[in-house]
């Protein structure tokens, strides 16, 4: 099993429905993908935790890399 992990910092303003489309994508993504993990969002910033097979972890974590809701990922 490979694990990731990364943060990051939401973008000015971001809604709580935002938010919540965030997590619901996640789930059904990860549901259907066998990812399992932890997405917590605190003071605007993000901490998630992602685990499977480490092709789609990394190519999940090439997506959300690419998300314009949020920025400075590390």
């Amino acid at each position: 099993m490979y694990h990731l992990m990364y943060n990051s910092i939401a973008n000015k303003g971001i809604s709580d429905a935002t938010i919540s489309n965030i997590l619901e994508t996640a789930r059904d993504f990860n549901a259907k993908n066998n990812i399992t993990g932890c997405l917590l969002f605190h003071n605007d910033t993000f901490l998630q935790i992602l685990e499977g097979e480490e092709q789609v972890v990394k190519g999940l974590y090439k997506k959300i890399r690419q998300d314009t809701r949020h920025q400075v990922i590390s």
